[in-house]
């Protein structure tokens, strides 16, 4: 005999399920699915359009010049060009290579495959965000349709992706941190199985250890955050924390260890080249916290020859009044989820965005850091290997990605206000809150974004 559960009991038997349990997918609403697609062919547009059949630049032209050559050569630590040849530094961009190495076969143009792998990237984050915030929402304060949307909209267009995120070492980890995270979860929720920490190692190992594999090592600062929330949050154990990670963290480094031995190796050398680039001192003049919050501090961005700025199409970021209130957007939204929503994802967010922003600030001022600035400058100075991490502004996705979280939150709770309104008020909201993101990332009309 069966009995229809009815809504209190049906929640009853969802909660002994646990809370850990991702809620069963449903289908995306028309609406939903329309904003993916509006979102998928504004990133499109931007990265497409400008500049059309011109290459893009980034750290490493011979990734898409050379995708094959690329690819074979990253198993050597020796690279035969320039002049007489050096160290290689990028035994870890096999992965990349291989997968450009595809895309170029289809796109044939070099141009085109800079692109379309950018876009790539841009929508695999947009994709992350919107998932990772559905496993966090759940079917509690702060899940829908809006949320997710935002999370996606806010992470894969903000002025972090311009600026710092404008080449692949710094893109391809930020597009893969949602993902990483989510397999994270997945191992914590089933500790006794070796999918989810296998999930793990492929999505770290798809990172790649492209320049030491600086990047993709500071985005693991959020797995203590992850640790954290899962067990203040989500009442996970302690042996079950413990066996996620170990088995986590054997795997990545067993997918690591190709590019983490030539690293090693060639640790010396990277110390002496370091110390003809920039300094730790000159990387923590412009990481004020105003300007890590609003996603910027990268120095490059602060430089200029003369009268000529080194970034000419985002220096606006610093000479536009109004594009420096649109840029501050993105961080008063965040605020406004963090202080609106009662949502159990606010505090892995929170930290998420702790974390970032005390690492991209650093050694700021430089004559009077912080604690924690104290301690990285004297980790710079004695620490064999450190300096390779005097780039602070790195840390912006784990900034970012809590931002979008907070952000899409405060969709959320607008969305359940703008209920009892009517359609012309929820269809002004949408346009302003999409005006305002394309505000604050203007420069990707004039080819940032590409």
């Amino acid at each position: 005999m069966t009995t229809a559960l009815t809504r209190p009991a049906a929640a009853a038997a969802a909660r002994r399920r646990g809370r850990h349990e991702l809620p069963p997918g449903r289908p995306l609403r028309r609406w939903e699915a329309l904003a993916y697609l509006l979102l998928g062919a504004a990133l499109a547009a931007a990265v497409l359009l400008p500049g059309r059949g011109e290459p893009s630049v980034d750290t490493s032209p011979r990734l898409y010049f050379q995708p094959a050559r690329t690819l074979t050569g990253a198993f050597s630590t020796w690279n035969p060009a320039p002049t007489l040849g050096q160290q290689s530094y990028d035994a870890g961009i096999a992965p990349v290579a291989a997968a450009v190495w595809a895309v170029r076969a289809l796109a044939r143009s070099v141009w085109l495959t800079a692109r379309l792998w950018r876009l790539l990237l841009l929508l695999l984050a947009a994709a992350g965000a919107a998932r990772l915030y559905h496993r966090l929402a759940g079917g509690g304060a702060g899940a829908g349709g809006a949320g997710r949307v935002a999370a996606a909209a806010a992470y894969a267009v903000n002025p972090y992706v311009l600026v710092e995120g404008s080449t692949n070492p710094i893109l391809l980890p930020y597009a893969l941190l949602p993902w990483l995270l989510l397999a994270l979860a997945a191992a914590v929720r089933s500790p006794r199985g070796w999918r989810p920490a296998a999930a793990f190692a492929a999505v770290f190992f798809a990172m790649s250890g492209v320049n030491a594999g600086v990047v993709p090592l500071i985005m693991l600062l959020a797995v203590p955050c992850w640790l954290a929330y899962a067990r203040l949050a989500e009442r996970a154990s302690w042996r079950a924390l413990a066996a996620a990670t170990a088995r986590c963290a054997l795997l990545a480094l067993a997918v690591s260890l190709y590019w983490l031995v030539p690293s090693l190796l060639a640790g010396r050398a990277g110390a002496r080249v370091a110390a003809f680039t920039e300094s730790a001192r000159a990387v923590a003049a412009t990481s004020s916290w105003a300007e890590s919050l609003r996603l910027l501090g990268f120095w490059l961005l602060y430089g200029r020859s003369g009268a000529h700025p080194w970034m000419p199409s985002l220096v606006a970021y610093l000479t536009s009044p109004a594009l420096v209130a649109a840029s501050f957007a993105l961080p008063l939204a965040a605020a406004v989820g963090a202080w609106r929503s009662r949502a159990r994802l606010r505090a892995f967010a929170a930290m998420l965005l702790a974390a970032g922003v005390a690492v991209m600030v650093g050694s700021y001022p430089p004559d009077r850091p912080s604690p924690l600035g104290r301690l990285l400058a004297w980790a710079f100075a004695h620490v064999p290997g450190a300096i390779a991490f005097r780039t602070t502004n790195k840390a912006g996705a784990l900034a970012a990605l809590g931002m979008a979280l907070l952000a899409a939150l405060a969709a959320a709770e607008a969305a359940r206000w703008l209920r009892r309104r009517g359609v012309a008020a929820r269809l002004a909201a949408v346009a302003s809150a999409a005006a305002l993101l394309a505000a604050a990332v203007l420069p990707a009309a004039g080819g940032a974004a590409s």
